[in-house]
């Protein structure tokens, strides 16, 4: 039986666009990005970690992208995030660096060095201050933005938050057909699928079919749930883990301004904490 699963989860996006059948679509998703930015595009890829259904469900790690590298060399990862992370640009920076320091072997010469471009969908806001849904980051000399220091780092952001295509019919661009699917599939009718995006895309189509076999996957859908579940519970632990720290900050702060002087009622509105737990502190 067809099962609803969010088509912007990690687990799923891997499938779609890291799955031997579905190269096409990666092209044409990376094609999109590369394009948009006025950069030349690919014309094949090879899948460095193909979709696999029995070393996902075995893997410990918090991050599913996908990897591709293409005539060029040009090696490309790309990777979902749903949950705001304010330290996120900072991730995919190191990320960045690990993915073009280890192409060296100890010893090897910096010419065989290939591109590396980084592809990040984004169900959040990242950057409020720029209006556009899809940025670029390159290394540039800070007062000439025209001088770029090297042609092998590329940072893309594309934040879903910004693509208003929910009630919009018709769509105009590449960056806009995958953003309605990532946003209306398994949402919309069928017809309105194949009235707004499918009819006269292979793209589109392909991308569909494989969203319908995904969820009628009892495997699938079993990994998927796991999948959200593992997120919840490590959403949970870091929620408790931050609380412990303000409770630990509370309390020191309360024990200072004990020393200080402070009436107890004063310490109290200001850590939070109550006037019986400040008393057992003298």
């Amino acid at each position: 039986m067809k099962k609803y699963i969010n088509p912007i989860s990690d687990i799923f996006v891997r499938y779609l666009l890291g799955s031997e059948e579905n190269k096409k679509l990666l092209l044409d998703f990376i094609n999109t990005i590369l394009f948009d930015s006025g950069f030349e595009g690919a014309k094949d890829i090879t899948l460095l970690n193909p979709f696999n259904l029995v070393s996902i469900a075995n893997s410990k790690e918090s991050i599913l992208d996908v990897k591709a590298v293409d005539s060029h060399n040009r090696i490309f990862n790309v990777e979902i995030q749903v949950l705001n992370d304010s330290r996120y640009a900072n991730r995919t920076l190191y990320y960045w660096a690990k993915l073009y320091s280890d192409q060296l072997e100890e010893g090897e010469k910096y010419k065989n060095l290939d591109p590396v471009i980084c592809i990040n969908l984004l169900n959040f806001t990242i950057f409020p201050e720029l209006q556009r849904p899809h940025s670029c980051f390159l290394p540039i000399e800070k007062d000439s933005c025209d001088v770029v220091l090297s042609d092998q780092m590329q940072i893309h952001f594309f934040e879903l938050s910004k693509m208003d295509v929910k009630e919009q019919m018709i769509l105009h661009s590449r960056l806009e057909k995958w953003a309605y699917f990532f946003e209306n599939e398994g949402i919309v009718g069928e017809d309105i699928m194949k009235k707004v995006l499918l009819t006269g895309d292979p793209v589109m189509e392909q991308a569909h079919k494989s969203y319908k076999k995904f969820t009628a996957n009892d495997q699938y859908i079993e990994l998927y749930n796991a999948r959200i579940k593992a997120q919840r519970d490590e959403a949970s632990r870091l929620d408790d883990a931050l609380e412990k720290g303000r409770k630990e900050a509370n309390l020191k702060t309360a024990i200072v301004m004990l020393s200080k002087g402070y009436d107890i009622t004063e310490i109290s509105d200001i850590t939070g904490l109550p006037s019986e737990q400040i008393e057992k502190l003298k």
